[in-house]
């Protein structure tokens, strides 16, 4: 008797792990996928816009790789200033009594350094513009208006908070549990 309860006890115990170790390998699995499942993987250094504009001749791939190449020098140094102040900053919320004109002050401060890493973007898309024909240019153009009006849907409201909520509830208006 004792016999067959520890062995059903454990035949239990062995189908449970197995239970969570499939579901586990199968959201990370998910997880993995999330992006574009028939994405192929680009080489490195490869540029995406490259792929998004029609007829790049291989003097224009190269001065827009150049240019690239010149942006991220300027802007990593910014985002790394960036990432700085945002650690300052939550280590100043976080104080037992936190100082709002400290606070302030660093929050003005990043939003300075945003701002310009914004400004050598757009220079450098107008620069991009430069290099390219007129149908070039309306595909560069349309995809950059595309580009920013989900990045703009992800601002405003896609945000998932826990158990998949948002502004609207989870699953199309269900209210969250908080």
């Amino acid at each position: 008797m004792k016999n067959s309860i520890l062995r059903k006890s454990f035949l239990r115990m062995l189908l449970s792990a197995f239970l969570v170790i499939t579901i586990s390998g199968t959201s990370m699995a998910q997880g993995a996928t999330d992006k574009d499942p028939n994405a192929t993987p680009r080489p490195k250094g490869e540029l995406p816009m490259l792929n998004r504009i029609p007829n790049l001749n291989d003097t224009q791939k190269e001065q827009i790789k150049k240019l690239h190449l010149a942006l991220i020098k300027e802007i990593q140094p910014i985002q790394n200033q960036i990432g700085e102040k945002q650690a300052r900053l939550r280590t100043l919320s976080s104080e037992e009594k936190p100082d709002m004109k400290s606070i302030n002050a660093i929050i003005d401060e990043i939003s300075i350094l945003k701002a310009n890493t914004q400004k050598k973007r757009m220079a450098f898309m107008q620069d991009v513009r430069k290099l390219l024909t007129d149908e070039q240019r309306i595909m560069f153009d349309q995809h950059n208006q595309m580009f920013s009006k989900k990045a703009a849907m992800r601002k405003d409201g896609n945000r998932q908070g826990p158990m998949g909520c948002n502004r609207q509830g989870p699953m199309g208006g269900k209210k969250c549990i908080r």
